[in-house]
């Protein structure tokens, strides 16, 4: 319940305003990964993708479904933003329209 009160408050008003509780329910929540997820989309949104890296990668090692493991990855394509246990979470360029001219 208090983690989803936390998912309220980083949308109602900011993902800093949301990391005083999430801290708060680390004892308790640590070996679920949504709670793992949650900080790591917190981090993404105030661009810390070292601490969202870590965050990602944790969730990662405890989900046990295949299909979520799949559905956070395409979530992160969203955000441009790309996912390997080897190199963390890292930025990509989408391809625009500029870079097919360049390349004819």
């Amino acid at each position: 319940m208090a983690l989803n009160r936390a998912v309220v408050i980083a949308m109602a008003d900011s993902p800093q305003a949301a990391f005083g509780l999430i801290d708060s329910l680390t004892p308790e929540l640590d070996s679920y990964h949504l709670f793992h997820a949650t900080r790591a989309d917190l981090f993404r949104r105030v661009g810390a993708l070292e601490e969202a890296t870590q965050s990602y990668t944790r969730a990662l090692e405890l989900v046990t479904n295949e299909s979520e493991r799949r559905f956070w990855n395409v979530g992160c394509a969203k955000f441009n933003l790309t996912f390997s246990p080897a190199k963390g979470l890292q930025q990509f360029k989408a391809p625009g329209i500029h870079d097919a001219v360049e390349k004819k």
